[in-house]
C-alpha cells in the first residue's frame, strides 16, 4: 500500500511535501520544547535522514527502478545514517562533562559517517561507495567503489562564511587541532551574541573574553552538525548539475573541485521560520537541540 501511494506522486511533488512536513514539524514544537525528550530528538534525526534520503533516492533513481522500492531503500539507509548523527551529537555532550575539546574528534568521525551514509542513499549510490569528511570549507571524499581514490573539493557557501569570519578575527589554531572544527576569535562583540559565540554555517566565532566555557563551544558545534544535517539536499540537484556539466566545459572543470553546499539557504530559512513568534530563545528548535546536547540541565 505504501509503495503504491508513493508511486502516485512525482519526485518534485514529494520533495515539496518533504520541506512542508519539516516546517510543520518544527513549527509544532513551539512552546513545547521543554517537553522534548531524548527519544523525540532521536526520532527527529533518524526521521530527517530517512525521509531526506528516500526523496533523494527517488529523484536520482534509474529509469528501470520502481519509485516505491527506491524510496524504501533510501528510507532505511538514511535512517541508519540519522541514527549515527544522533549518536555523534550525544558524544558532543562529553565536551562539557569532561571539559575537553578532544571529544569533538570521535563525534566528528561518527557524524561524518552518518552524513555520508545519508548522502549515498539520497544519491541512490551503493551503500558505502563514498565517505566524506567536512572541515570548514574543505571536503575530502574517499571513493571506495571499484577503485579507491581520494578527492578534494571546496564547499562554496562555507568558503564564503570563512571569508566573512576572517575579518577582524584571529584563527584559533589550537582549538582547531583539538576539535577538528574551525574557530576564530574576536575582540569585537559585533555580530557575536551575549553568550559569546556564534556559528556561521560550519564556522564558529568566539568572543575573546569568553573564558573557554565548554558548554558554549559544545552548543556551537551542534549548530555546525545541524548544517551537516541537511547536506543530503545537494543530491536533489545531481541530475540537473550533471546535465549542465555535460553541456559546459567550464562548469565541468569547476564541478571537479566544487561540492555545492545547498543546505546553507535551506537551514537558514528553517531557522528564521522557527524564530517567528518565539517567546524565548529555546522555543527555536535548533537552539533547543544545540543546548540539549551541550548541557540539557541549562535549558
Amino acid at each position: 500500500m505504501l509503495i503504491y501511494f508513493i508511486n502516485q506522486f512525482s519526485t518534485k511533488k514529494i520533495s515539496t511535501y518533504f520541506f512542508l512536513i519539516v516546517i510543520i514539524l518544527l513549527s509544532s514544537q513551539k512552546n513545547l520544547t521543554a517537553q522534548i525528550s531524548n527519544g523525540e530528538l532521536a526520532a527527529y534525526n533518524i526521521g530527517l535522514g530517512g525521509i531526506g534520503a528516500g526523496i533523494g533516492a527517488m529523484i536520482n533513481k534509474k529509469p528501470n527502478e520502481k519509485t516505491g522500492n527506491v524510496f524504501l531503500k533510501g528510507l532505511w539507509r538514511g535512517s541508519l545514517g540519522g541514527g549515527l548523527i544522533f549518536g555523534s551529537k550525544k558524544i558532543i555532550n562529553e565536551i562539557e562533562i569532561n571539559k575537553r575539546l578532544e571529544y569533538s574528534w570521535p563525534a566528528k568521525f561518527v557524524n561524518a559517517a552518518g552524513v555520508s551514509i545519508i548522502e549515498d542513499a539520497a544519491a541512490n549510490r551503493p551503500f558505502g561507495s563514498q565517505w566524506n569528511l567536512h572541515i570548514g570549507f574543505n571536503r575530502v571524499e574517499f571513493h571506495t567503489r571499484d577503485k579507491f581514490r581520494v578527492r578534494y573539493k571546496v564547499l562554496p557557501a562555507s568558503l564564503g562564511f570563512t571569508i566573512a569570519a576572517v575579518y577582524n578575527t584571529t584563527p584559533e589554531w589550537g582549538m582547531m587541532l583539538k576539535s577538528g572544527e574551525i574557530f576564530f576569535s574576536t575582540k569585537s562583540r559585533d555580530g557575536v551574541p551575549n553568550r559569546g559565540a556564534v556559528a556561521l554555517g560550519n564556522i564558529i566565532i568566539l568572543s575573546k573574553d569568553l573564558d573557554l566555557k565548554y558548554i558554549v563551544i559544545a552548543h556551537e558545534i551542534i549548530h555546525t552538525y545541524q548544517y551537516n544535517d541537511y547536506n543530503f539536499t545537494s543530491t536533489y540537484f545531481n541530475k540537473s548539475l550533471k546535465e549542465w556539466s555535460d553541456n559546459s566545459k567550464t562548469y565541468n572543470k569547476i564541478n571537479k573541485w566544487v561540492h555545492w553546499d545547498t543546505q546553507a539557504p535551506i537551514l537558514r530559512g528553517l531557522y528564521l521560520i522557527e524564530e517567528i513568534n518565539a517567546n524565548s530563545k529555546f522555543n527555536n528548535f535548533f537552539e533547543y537541540e544545540a543546548q540539549y546536547f551541550a548541557n540539557k540541565s541549562r535549558l
